[in-house]
């Protein structure tokens, strides 16, 4: 039987990948129209505010508990890279704000759809936790992987594309740059996730 002490941190688990899930289709819709009416970064904003109220509450849970079913590190190093996610997508709404850019380039709108299935990829984990076999882990490890390669095939298509771009100006060049590297860098992040469930996955011999 699974205790309430795994099953709480599950849930906790569970709570702050799905508003990972909440702020991708946000980003989807505002990398499409980034403009100061789109309800979407606020959306953005607030699932990445509820996501610090979840990691805050882990770590106090973490500080009252002293056995805990899953290892501490663990625990500890799976709700930090679930919040990377999160706050990889707060820097690029924020940014893209902060430039005044009103239009993105249409490469920038290929990286929401795949960091949408990654994130359904984490979630469908994070619910089979306390079951996981090495078998179901290894063919997400595939799945992850394949989609953060072609994220990063984006990415250098997308600088190539900017770089041979000689009608852009040099401020829109490098803004332009990070917005792309923060798309491809939020893919690591969930890559990130996989490696560490992996990890509980390989300790507790499934």
């Amino acid at each position: 039987m699974v205790s309430r002490n795994r099953r709480f941190f599950e849930r906790l688990f569970s709570d702050h990948i799905s508003c990972s899930r909440a702020a991708a289709e946000a980003l989807k819709n505002f990398l499409n129209d980034p403009s100061a009416e789109n309800p979407a970064f606020s959306v953005i904003m607030e699932q990445e505010f509820l996501g610090d109220e979840i990691t805050r509450q882990t770590h106090e849970l973490l500080d009252r508990i002293y056995i805990t079913d899953f290892d501490k590190s663990d625990i500890a190093g799976l709700i930090t890279k679930l919040d990377d996610i999160l706050d990889g997508m707060k820097t690029v709404a924020k940014r893209i704000r902060n430039y005044d850019i009103l239009v993105l380039p249409s490469l920038a709108t290929a990286f929401p759809p795949i960091i949408i299935g990654m994130v359904a990829v984490l979630q469908e984990l994070i619910r089979d936790l306390s079951s996981l076999k090495s078998s179901s882990m290894q063919d997400a490890i595939k799945d992850t992987r394949s989609r953060e390669e072609t994220a990063d095939a984006f990415l250098s298509e997308s600088l190539e594309a900017l770089f041979r771009d000689e009608a852009v100006p040099i401020k829109k060049f490098i803004a332009q740059k990070e917005i792309f590297e923060r798309l491809e860098k939020i893919t690591d992040h969930c890559q990130d996730v996989v490696d560490v469930i992996s990890s509980i996955v390989r300790k507790e011999g499934r």
